[in-house]
């Protein structure tokens, strides 16, 4: 997923899932793959939210987070292939199949923390086992950003495929 190409199959994902406006930011080379949104905040320039996508990439940690994140993978044409709401931190979760990883800071509420939707093969989106329930997003407003993270509970631990 690289050059033109890949950077338009990331803003195709951004579309599907519904996550715009927000500010792309590409992770390339060891130290910003390494520290993701660890060491960054979750709204970015402008007050949009940040959004970190990792090409080349099919599983990623949530070590040393302060917050929990939504984790999309993504495949090559762009298709979102799974959408992780709510991972806490300490967790790993993978996609095989995927080319690429976007996350945001996650704006679920408690009872988040699992697998909302997945598409298998060429089949359309559908819910998975333990979705979240209609509603369970924050309010979208993403000046509400910071209040809603300040308000996490547990979340029960992340499936992975």
């Amino acid at each position: 997923m690289r050059g033109e190409k890949g950077c338009e199959a990331l803003e195709r994902a951004l579309d599907e899932l519904g996550w715009r406006p927000a500010e792309l930011v590409v992770a390339r080379g060891f130290a910003p793959r390494l520290l993701g949104m660890t060491v960054r905040d979750p709204v970015g320039r402008g007050g949009l939210p940040l959004v970190m996508a990792f090409p080349s990439c099919r599983s990623v940690h949530t070590c040393f987070m302060r917050y929990p994140l939504d984790i999309a993978c993504v495949d090559v044409r762009g298709r979102v292939l799974a959408l992780y709401e709510g991972v806490r931190p300490w967790r790993m979760v993978s996609c095989p199949g995927a080319v690429a990883v976007l996350e945001r800071a996650s704006l679920l509420e408690a009872d988040g923390g699992r697998v909302s939707w997945c598409r298998v093969q060429d089949e359309a989106p559908r819910a998975c086992a333990g979705a979240a329930p209609p509603g369970a997003l924050g309010d979208g407003a993403w000046g509400s950003t910071l209040a809603d993270l300040q308000r996490w509970r547990t979340v029960p631990p992340c499936r992975n495929f």
